[in-house]
């Protein structure tokens, strides 16, 4: 069952004609179609607890979730010591046989 298709069923005020869904659902593939899938997962699984109305792709795209890009150190903050980078080796071989990971390589 497409996204459409799910919201159709919820019955909402504003949905498109069944003759006209189909559409619809072009139509928002090729406005959102570049978007990431994840993404998409997450903005529609919230428009569809929370709609009253037939969304339109603008509030799809401002129900994408926002991702931080992940901190990174500054490179003059970097430890570049064998003796510490053996010690964080060791940390996260131990990390990894907790969680029955594979022994991480490199």
């Amino acid at each position: 069952m497409t996204r459409c298709q799910r919201l159709a069923c919820l019955g909402l005020e504003g949905t498109p004609a069944d003759d006209t869904i189909e559409a619809a659902a072009k139509l928002w593939v090729e406005i959102l179609g570049d978007r990431d899938a994840n993404a998409l997962r997450v903005a529609f699984d919230t428009i569809e607890a929370t709609a009253t109305r037939w969304p339109v792709p603008a509030q799809i795209i401002a129900a994408l979730p926002t991702y931080r890009e992940p901190y990174r150190v500054p490179a003059e903050r970097r430890i570049h010591d064998e003796s510490s980078q053996e010690r964080i080796r060791k940390l996260v071989e131990a990390c990894a046989q907790r969680l029955r990971l594979p022994k991480p390589t490199n």
